[in-house]
């Protein structure tokens, strides 16, 4: 009876572990980073900086993805200056033009005309940022991954294709607290040309499975067993 206990125990673990192994499928992301830029964003000057960056050939040929856009995310490294000054939006332009901003003079409000009063940022904007509308965030130097700050957020490119010319819009609004660009990049998740090829079994499917093979299991032992006594 032990030995039947442990084949039990095996057969279902085994189910399990393949179960695990199979259908597992890691998203493929389309990035660009512009490196090193420290550029000068310059100061109380509503002409601000741009930055642009031309996405072609996506997809691949033998790619398993399209060239539609599942989700956006946004990088931003930024030094010096106060962070309630800066105003930026991302803009797609792919034969139509679309535009989500990213921040909106964070911190500003009725009674606070100044703002977040953090010295730069090192922060990912995504529609999902786990710490929130960056627009609230804590006044300091900012890290972490947050939501946009405006009314048409980064999923206003879900579902446009990819390819084209995406530029980055930086205005320092205020005079008196220079900030610089350091670096900026896209993550860009792409719409998969088709479902995983393996599904996981449901936990029910998988027990029910493997306990249909407990009586050949029980069946080979009582077997072995009979041979043994001969």
């Amino acid at each position: 009876m032990r030995k039947i206990i442990n084949m039990k125990k095996s057969i279902i673990l085994g189910a399990i572990m393949m179960a695990t192994l199979v259908g597992t499928a890691q998203a493929t992301l389309i990035t660009y980073s512009s490196g090193t830029l420290n550029e000068a964003i310059p100061d109380g000057n509503l002409v601000g900086i741009t930055e642009s960056t031309t996405i072609s050939g996506v997809p691949s040929p033998s790619a398993d993805y399209t060239s539609t856009i599942q989700n956006v995310d946004v990088n931003l490294d930024i030094s010096g200056g106060y962070n309630g000054d800066l105003y930026a939006y991302l803009v797609l332009q792919n034969g139509s033009t679309t535009t989500a901003m990213l921040l909106n003079r964070i911190g500003t409000s009725g009674s606070d005309s100044w703002g977040n009063d953090g010295s730069g940022m090192d922060v990912t904007l995504s529609s999902s940022g786990a710490l929130g509308n960056i627009h609230n965030a804590p006044f300091a130097n900012l890290t972490g991954t947050y939501q946009p700050d405006g009314v048409t957020t980064l999923a206003a490119f879900n579902g446009l294709d990819m390819n084209g010319i995406w530029t980055l819009y930086l205005v320092n609004m205020v005079s008196g607290d220079p900030s610089i660009l350091v670096s900026w990049g896209l993550d860009i998740t792409p719409t998969p040309t088709t479902p995983p090829i393996f599904s996981v079994p449901e936990p029910t499917t998988i027990i029910a499975g493997a306990l249909l093979l407990l009586p050949f299991g029980a069946s080979t032992m009582r077997i072995l067993r009979k041979k043994r006594t001969l």
